[in-house]
């Protein structure tokens, strides 16, 4: 994985309030077939040990109405409270520290690509510590532990077409719905530090509304839209990045600091459109980890589903 998932975990600060979703918590979807049809899954990719659990698991959360304790919550966090009481992982399970050495050890039956375990553990570490944070229950810890790597996996897998000249629909919406979306590093969310070191607002720049159409002009048109902000810190194509963050640690101005940690992350990147890719792949993570703590922080605590092996 390109984006350092560690240093983002770290970096970020898990943000509990309302905001417009980039993660679709109601998506039965199984995340393998959407990560094989998008040639994202290493070759030699092996589901068995999902079976006969994950699709008992969605059949039953996709069918009849869910027990009274489990009505009313979105689907996937369903399926996962079933995926896992199913495969056991929370059985005889006490903190945070052994659900996530039994997340880890379930997944590496999926898959012996070296490079793919260690990302995987690498992105689990990171969702399962932002969970434990959160002083979520054991169950909630484990729907918010899952939902987190579902959703990385997709975001990796974005990144991946990226940089491979392949982006396609998927994910460039989802680069588009993160800067129009309310993340912790989204531009609405920074808008009083980037307005007051752009000198411009977030409308002049068409910033403040969704676009609407076709998925990879909204992403083209977007890039352009946050160049705008960045305008005078531009030398030709390339970015001054120097400039732009002493502008910013002069500017005392709200989320400051956030603004700071995308100049951070994304220094290496010289072009100002490249700035701009680096500043999506990790925002989206930012969108992750504060998608999945909201939808399981609000998981009942006696909703319990399972479905034998």
């Amino acid at each position: 994985m390109a984006a350092p998932v560690g240093l983002l975990a770290s970096a970020l600060l898990l943000v509990t309030g309302a905001s417009a979703s980039v993660f679709d918590a109601d998506l039965l979807a199984s995340t393998f077939a959407l990560l094989g049809e998008r040639q994202c899954l290493p070759r030699d990719f092996n589901s068995s040990a999902t079976q006969p659990v994950a699709p008992n698991c969605g059949e039953l959360v996709g069918g009849s109405d869910p027990p009274a304790p489990c009505r009313g919550v979105q689907r996937l966090p369903l399926f996962y409270n079933c995926y896992v009481n199913g495969q056991g992982l929370l059985d005889g399970v006490a903190d945070s520290t052994s659900f996530r050495s039994g997340m880890k050890a379930h997944n590496a039956e999926l898959s012996d690509d070296q490079d793919w375990l260690h990302k995987t553990y690498q992105i689990i570490d990171d969702c399962v510590e932002k969970a434990a944070d959160q002083g979520l229950s054991l169950p909630q810890l484990a729907v918010s532990s899952f939902l987190c790597l579902r959703w990385s996996w997709f975001a990796d897998c974005d990144e991946q077409r990226a940089q491979s000249d392949s982006m396609d629909a998927v994910g460039a919406q989802r680069r588009v719905d993160f800067f129009f979306g309310q993340c912790p590093l989204s531009p609405s969310t920074l808008a009083a530090a980037l307005e007051t070191v752009s000198g411009r607002t977030l409308e002049q720049c068409s910033l403040n509304s969704s676009p609407t159409g076709n998925a990879l002009q909204m992403y083209a048109d977007t890039i352009q839209n946050v160049i705008c902000l960045l305008d005078n810190f531009r030398n030709g194509n390339n970015l001054d990045i120097s400039a732009l963050e002493n502008a910013i640690e002069s500017s005392n101005a709200q989320n400051a600091a956030d603004l700071l940690d995308v100049v951070e992350m994304c220094r290496g990147s010289k072009k100002t459109e490249d700035f701009v890719n680096c500043w999506a792949d990790m925002g989206v993570f930012s969108c992750i980890f504060q998608e999945a703590n909201q939808v399981a922080s609000a998981f009942p605590s006696h909703c319990k589903l399972s479905v034998s092996q």
